[in-house]
């Protein structure tokens, strides 16, 4: 159920349970404070966390880009755990065969609208918008991707999926932000707009576009280790950082070496985290003709340094670093 924390609940009516109100802020408070501590500050969650809070204030539709691998959707995940009621987190999924159905359903699951599958892609969505409409939750909405037709076949028609999100609720003033990969919204406007699809009706509405960092510094990059591992020695911690600066997971590859760690823990009893860590550190292949680097800590440089291309950050395909699988005894 939506609450909206703005609109007072008349006492006469609570005459039964004379403390429910101040319990229900209670809990939305001990819910917002331990959404604060599951993520970490880094340079990406800071701008995604202004990008919602000015949607949310402003009751603007905002884009937000980013590579994948930064964090930006743990971070928008985060954000919406820290207001609820007041905003929503959709993931959004690929079609398998479900057309709009799929879309509708997802939303429809995350706002707490009917959504089995009995239902049709027009009563669930009716339902979307009875409950947006008004207002007072802002919609956010991840592998915004899925927004787009999926196949090649459908660029000769018309976005539905979109000029839904137009006309149902951003033009009804519900805040919505869109999270993608770098450069697919604009890519996707051009060319369905080569085939008579009037692409400005949605740009023109976007408040603000933000591109993410396309990479993190090793101080950020070391602070999500250290949420994953705290106690683990800065030698070891700088080690996993040097790993995910350089895999093509990115910050992925720390979760992932978290769950390899847990894994080895219940079969290796009696070894520290630390040479735990080393153990899976060592499962993983090192760029040709070196061993796995440490993530270096210098300060960064006085003067600003020109802006790099995805591919001037990231190693050349051949030199990525990639998991190896479990040993066989395992």
């Amino acid at each position: 159920m939506l609450v909206d924390p703005g609109r007072p609940i008349p006492r006469s009516g609570l005459w039964y349970l004379p403390a429910f109100w101040e319990a229900l802020q209670e809990w939305r408070q001990q819910e917002c404070d331990s959404a604060s501590g599951k993520i970490t500050e880094t340079e990406v969650t800071r701008s995604v966390f202004e990008e919602l809070d000015f949607a949310l204030e402003a009751r603007g539709f905002v884009l937000i880009e980013g590579r994948e691998g930064i964090g930006k959707s743990e971070a928008a995940r985060a954000w919406c755990e820290q207001h609820p009621g007041r905003a929503v987190y959709v993931s959004l999924e690929a079609e398998s065969g479900g057309g709009e159905q799929t879309m509708y359903r997802s939303i429809a699951r995350r706002i707490g609208t009917s959504c089995s599958y009995t239902r049709k892609a027009n009563q669930m969505r009716v339902r979307i918008q009875d409950a947006l409409q008004p207002g007072h939750v802002m919609l956010v909405l991840d592998e915004a991707h899925y927004l787009w037709p999926q196949s090649n076949r459908c660029e000769r028609t018309a976005p539905m999926r979109l000029d839904w999100l137009r006309t149902a609720l951003i033009d009804y003033g519900v805040p919505v932000a869109l999270i993608s990969t770098p450069q697919y919204f604009a890519g996707a406007c051009d060319r369905f707009r080569k085939n008579g699809w009037n692409a400005n009706q949605i740009q023109r509405r976007l408040t603000r576009t933000t591109v993410l960092p396309e990479t993190l510094s090793a101080e950020d990059t070391l602070a999500v280790v250290r949420r994953y591992f705290p106690g683990l020695p800065r030698r070891e911690a700088k080690r996993v950082a040097g790993v995910a600066l350089l895999s093509i997971g990115y910050l992925t590859t720390i979760s992932h070496l978290r769950k390899r760690v847990d894994f080895l823990a219940g079969r290796r009893a009696g070894l520290g985290e630390a040479e735990l860590v080393r153990i899976a550190l060592d499962e993983i292949k090192a760029p040709a003709g070196g061993s796995v680097p440490d993530a270096g800590l210098a300060p960064a440089p006085a003067v600003p340094r020109p802006r790099m291309s995805l591919a001037d950050t990231l190693p050349a395909p051949g030199n990525r670093l990639v998991l190896s699988p479990p040993p066989s005894r395992f």
